[in-house]
């Protein structure tokens, strides 16, 4: 890609001039052999193949690379079905400020033929690979739970990375807010200790993590890439409202369960209304002697929750001045039972 000095003017890049030059990316589409039209509507698969100067970069991002390598081979013996494109991009400077989805989402004559993204990154090295990202079109994430064999994602690490509690972010929004693509962000978060650090090697990626990315996504992407009408499945109007969201989780990742926003809005106001009502009733019922009970049970949730978060947290501020290596459940996850889980227990039952 050729040099680019460009003022984006909303989300991530707002307010700032991009600089960046000689990025060079592989690039692969694959076509159906007698369906030339095809080559319009592309769905499009990307990661990144460079990583930090001080990481070896096995999880982020070998892993994401190595499966789709595997995803374009399995996906050319069938292409003679597809009634779209499948592009998969292999791009560089994405650890500079991810520059390398931008020099070719807003640069590359295929990149307007895109009416579909997913972008596979990896936040530690290895476990399941799962959706931490989505939307604004639903049709997406419909289609992957009905067709994934290991499904997993939870809408609570979608809210939590857009909260800005991570400081992060990935191609996904690049796609999203240049060029205003619907999409799916896949990510690795095992062992996120040796994330961006010397210690992602290979030897601690496990083969089944692997696994678990093709097998989701090798049938996505061919029930995507058949599909007659995908742009008009995942057509959308800018800055789509929060009616639009799609409300997921997985169950033991064995399926995925999707409903929209409207219908959670309904659910979770018929739960309040319903709750307000027992508890009107009950103190209407019960008198005096009700809202003292009532009153009694909120203060027990209350000092719960405070006790248990207040005993958690000193183990951690204690932990440290204690102990040569402060965090030592990341050498064994099961730590954590007895650092955290131990106190946080106690401190439930004591409140």
């Amino acid at each position: 890609m050729q040099r680019l000095v460009q003022i984006a003017s909303g989300g991530l890049f707002k307010g700032k001039t991009l600089i960046y030059s000689d990025l060079k990316h592989a690039l692969l589409r694959i076509l159906p052999k007698y369906l030339p039209e095809a080559k319009d509507i592309a769905i499009l698969i990307s990661s990144h193949i460079d990583t930090v100067f001080s990481a070896e970069g096995a999880g982020d991002c070998t892993s994401c690379v190595s499966v789709m390598l595997e995803l374009a081979r399995a996906t050319a013996q069938w292409a003679h079905g597809f009634k779209n494109s499948v592009i998969f991009l292999f791009n560089t400077g994405e650890e500079e400020g991810l520059n390398g989805a931008h020099s070719f989402i807003s640069q590359h004559p295929w990149s307007r033929t895109i009416r579909f993204m997913v972008d596979l990154e990896a936040m530690g090295i290895g476990g399941k690979l799962s959706i931490f990202q989505s939307g604004p079109s639903p049709w997406a994430m419909e289609t992957f739970a009905k067709v994934a064999k290991y499904p997993s994602g939870q809408v609570v690490a979608e809210d939590l990375f857009h909260s800005g509690a991570i400081k992060s972010a990935t191609d996904f929004q690049v796609y999203q807010e240049v060029a205003g693509l619907s999409g799916l962000d896949f990510a690795y978060t095992d062992s996120t200790a040796v994330y961006h650090t010397k210690n992602d090697k290979l030897k601690l990626l496990k083969p089944g993590s692997l696994q678990h990315l093709g097998e989701n996504m090798l049938p996505f992407l061919l029930q995507s890439a058949m599909s007659p009408n995908l742009a008009k499945e995942v057509s959308h109007e800018p800055g789509a409202t929060s009616e639009d969201r799609t409300i997921y989780f997985d169950v033991l990742g064995v399926y995925m369960v999707v409903y929209r926003q409207h219908l959670a809005t309904m659910l979770h106001n018929s739960v309040i209304l319903q709750a307000l009502l027992i508890w009107t009733t009950s103190l209407l019922m019960g008198g005096s002697s009700g809202a003292i009970s009532l009153g009694l049970a909120c203060l027990s949730v209350v000092l719960m929750w405070i006790f248990s978060r207040s005993l958690s947290a000193l183990v951690a501020f204690i932990l440290p001045h204690i102990s040569s290596s402060p965090m030592p459940y990341i050498s064994n996850p099961w730590l954590i039972v007895g650092l955290f889980g131990a106190p946080a227990s106690f401190g439930a039952f004591s409140g």
